[in-house]
């Protein structure tokens, strides 16, 4: 049987009994073995997720699902839906060295310790402080004078918290989303199919962004109606085109769309193309691009 997140009083009973098991959560089955049990279990979410993958499209390399009949489904963990029902299924007891880590408090768990138990990703340090973690993904993080606490300093973000309240985090992106705050939905580097973009900074009318193309891939054929942008390449070899005129740029060089002009780039070297974007405009979001034709899947 599988018993879902008991109370206190029956949690205590099954400990003292010590013929129960804790449920990991980590299930091993085989893909027809899953769809099998959707079919006798939960026939209607299965016909509703089939109905689903009819509307998947492929787009570059990634596969697209319609949002609005994605949202119908219906929102049900694997443990309701499935392993509270079946019949076939067999508890394994194991002990291995494991922690899902869903929390900043549980990754500091598992980290290396100074003599104080304080715990450090990236560039940190530590002063008359104990037990403590910082994660410093750019610059420096200094904790000083503190006892069980989390700093962690992410590109647009930094959280402070004890490592009691480490679940409290949802609560506070829950309020963001609700803010409707970009830190809350989008994470500074995107990742594309032809490489990535990752933000550095915004302001009023203008924002800069690094890219990196990998090698023979390249951006869409595309234009904007709200900003101009300036390129300049960092390292690499990049061939640029610019309202159908092609031309070559390297290391320190750097190139001007103005507003409207149509414009792709490609990376035909060996090596990855690291650029400095730098936008200018009335409106600078990414639903601004227009897209003219889409990059083959092999660029």
């Amino acid at each position: 049987a599988f018993v879902e997140k008991p109370d206190l009083d029956r949690a205590q009973a099954f400990l003292e009994d010590g013929s129960y098991a804790w449920n990991a959560g980590i299930f091993l089955y085989s893909a027809q073995t899953m769809i099998d049990a959707f079919k006798q279990l939960q026939p209607a979410l299965f016909e509703d997720v089939q109905a689903v993958m009819t509307t998947r499209h492929s787009d570059l390399d990634f596969t697209r699902l319609d949002q609005a009949s994605f949202e119908k489904l219906a929102n049900i963990s694997i443990d309701y839906a499935i392993m509270e029902k079946a019949a076939n299924v067999a508890c394994a007891p194991v002990a291995p060295d494991w922690d899902d880590l869903g929390s900043w408090s549980a990754i500091w768990t598992v980290l290396d310790k100074d003599e104080d138990g304080n715990s450090a990703l990236g560039d940190s340090r530590f002063l008359d402080s104990r037990n403590c973690l910082a994660y410093a993904e750019r610059g420096l993080v200094s904790v000083i004078g503190l006892e069980d606490v989390m700093v962690i300093a992410t590109t647009d973000s930094v959280l402070v918290a004890h490592k009691d309240k480490a679940q409290d985090v949802k609560t506070v992106v829950e309020q963001l989303k609700a803010e409707n705050r970009k830190e809350a939905e989008q994470h500074p580097r995107a990742y594309k199919p032809w490489g990535y973009t990752e933000r550095i900074n915004t302001g009023d009318r203008f924002a800069v962004q690094s890219m990196m193309i990998n090698p023979g891939k390249s951006i869409s054929l595309q234009s904007h109606l709200h900003r101009a942008e300036h390129w300049i390449v960092v390292s690499g070899t990049v061939e640029i085109t610019i309202d159908g005129r092609t031309s070559l740029l390297t290391e320190n060089q750097s190139a001007y769309v103005p507003l409207g002009a149509l414009h792709t780039l490609r990376n035909p070297g060996r090596i990855p193309v690291r650029m400095i974007e730098v936008q200018s405009g009335t409106y600078l979001d990414e639903d601004d691009i227009l897209r003219h034709s889409e990059p083959s899947q092999d660029s």
